[in-house]
């Protein structure tokens, strides 16, 4: 059941940008980030601060918030005027020690939560 739910996730991901491929123009790649519980890590995103502040779930996945700022692009943000800065607060339930690849907004982005332990 988890590898079929990965293989639509990934599907899913790939048809986003068009069905092409994922290219560095498009995907940021953040690597290893190492978290704390609740407390917040500071990544970049496009040059700008994207924090991430995970919590520990009974099933050992992580509840993780992202905050960010993203540019409105007249699409995505309909009644705002494109390059307005957007404060963007998303909810997402991950699993630690697999690489992920999400979308933050507009951005795609690769990463590998691991949960550091006390």
């Amino acid at each position: 059941m988890k590898k079929s739910i990965a293989i639509v996730f990934a599907a899913g991901v790939l048809l986003l940008p068009g069905c092409s491929k994922l290219s560095s123009s498009n995907l940021t790649d953040w690597g290893v980030v190492e978290l704390t519980a609740k407390t917040p890590k500071h990544l970049s995103l496009e040059g700008k601060d994207c924090t991430l502040t995970a919590t520990p779930l009974a099933d050992g996945k992580l509840a993780v918030l992202i905050e960010t700022e993203v540019d409105a692009d007249g699409k995505n943000y309909p009644g705002v005027r494109p390059g307005t800065p957007v404060r963007l607060t998303e909810h997402t339930i991950f699993p630690p020690n697999l690489e992920i690849v999400s979308s933050v907004g507009p951005k795609l982005v690769r990463f590998t939560l691991k949960l550091k332990t006390p």
